[in-house]
């Protein structure tokens, strides 16, 4: 296992040096940062990651890292919002708690390409200004018996049209570099670009960077559609206008740079009775948890098999007792309130298994703020 070193590349981006993998489930690849022992895939733990050769990847897997958000949150933070996704789960796995998920955990940045290109375009458009209209408003006063008459002023816009040519340079406008990235985020949340971000990944080791699965070429419609809100809202700004309406635009993109950002979020798992081991998903900067939440039938099968074994025992007593009634009559009374209860606890031995067939026929998807 290489050292994990980062090799900058020019001033502000830089090449993480480490060992290359495929999980052979997901499909996934990984730039994995420690000496440690690759183990299954972090994401669906499901697969075992295999080595593969930076020969084999792809070009566009090979864009320098620029930035990264960094974790933030800590693992007593992780551990509270652990126990918020177990509780409430009736007869829950017997690894399905706080200190189980924390020793599991493991660490997953998420790419998202970054491009830097210089605009030339020809733009025309609708350009609107604000201004104030005085009227007067005139109402009949039913307690002075008069009419009167109120000023007000309303705000209106002036619709002027306007072109001109705009020469800019964009720096980082972010695109998905993942097919699956909408659908994890819209599970565990955006992630917050307001001045905290760091230049490098603050530690390197034992971290799991995913690689992009998703070309550059087909990001660009993504980066192409902020570009063109970034850009009507600076020819706004230079037309001196209020608002802007019809932008349309024939650009020329040159110098594109494409880089990584890096998205930090945490990954655990744990074990249903069939064995299989159902993965939690965790934001790195929010904590906010998506994961299938699972009740033990078999948990909830012993709890019924005592409870039916105990109903039986106490039907057993109750027969004995009601035996004896024939020499002691007031046990008479002992063995009928014995009868009772055994019917009691074996109508409630059902109850477990029926909570638990309840919970688990619903998906108890959970998406949780922290």
């Amino acid at each position: 296992m290489k050292t994990p070193t980062a090799i900058e590349i020019r001033e502000d981006t830089y090449q993480i040096d480490g060992s290359y993998y495929v999980c052979n489930n997901c499909g996934w690849l990984y730039l994995y940062i420690s000496e440690k022992p690759v183990e299954m895939c972090p994401r669906c733990f499901s697969g075992m990651l295999t080595p593969i050769s930076v020969k084999n990847l792809q070009d566009f897997q090979k864009n320098p890292v620029e930035k990264a958000l960094p974790f933030q949150m800590q693992l007593v933070e992780l551990s509270a919002a652990f126990r918020k996704f177990g509780s409430g789960i009736p007869f829950a796995p017997k690894d399905l708690t706080p200190g189980d998920l924390l020793q599991k955990v493991r660490k997953i940045y998420l790419p998202m390409f970054m491009v830097d290109t210089r605009v030339k375009a020809k733009w025309w458009a609708e350009t609107g200004f604000d201004y104030g209209v005085v009227s007067h408003k005139a109402r009949y006063d039913d307690n002075q018996r008069e009419w009167t008459s109120k000023k007000v002023q309303e705000i209106r816009i002036r619709w002027e049209p306007r072109l001109g040519f705009l020469e800019r340079e964009y720096n980082n406008v972010i695109a998905p570099a993942l097919e699956e990235h909408n659908s994890i985020v819209s599970r565990i949340g955006d992630f917050r670009f307001n001045g905290n971000i760091s230049k490098k990944v603050e530690n390197l080791d034992d971290v799991y960077i995913c690689l992009p699965n998703r070309k550059a070429s087909d990001a660009w419609p993504d980066a192409l559609a902020d570009l063109q809100r970034v850009a009507s809202e600076d020819c706004r700004k230079a037309s001196g206008a209020d608002q802007l309406r019809g932008f349309k635009w024939e650009p020329d993109f040159l110098n594109k740079e494409w880089t990584l950002l890096l998205l930090p979020i945490y990954s655990t798992f744990y074990s249903n009775e069939e064995g299989d081991l159902l993965p939690v998903m965790i934001q790195g900067q929010t904590g906010k948890i998506f994961g299938i939440r699972r009740a033990s039938m078999k948990k909830a099968k012993r709890i019924s098999l005592i409870l039916i074994a105990f109903s039986a025992g106490l039907f057993l007593l109750s027969a004995l007792i009601l035996a004896g009634s024939i020499t002691f009559p007031i046990f008479l009374v002992f063995s009928i309130i014995g009868f009772l209860f055994s019917i009691l606890f074996c109508l409630g031995a059902s109850i477990p298994v029926l909570l638990v067939w309840n919970f688990n026929r619903n998906k108890n998807l959970t998406e949780m703020n922290f």
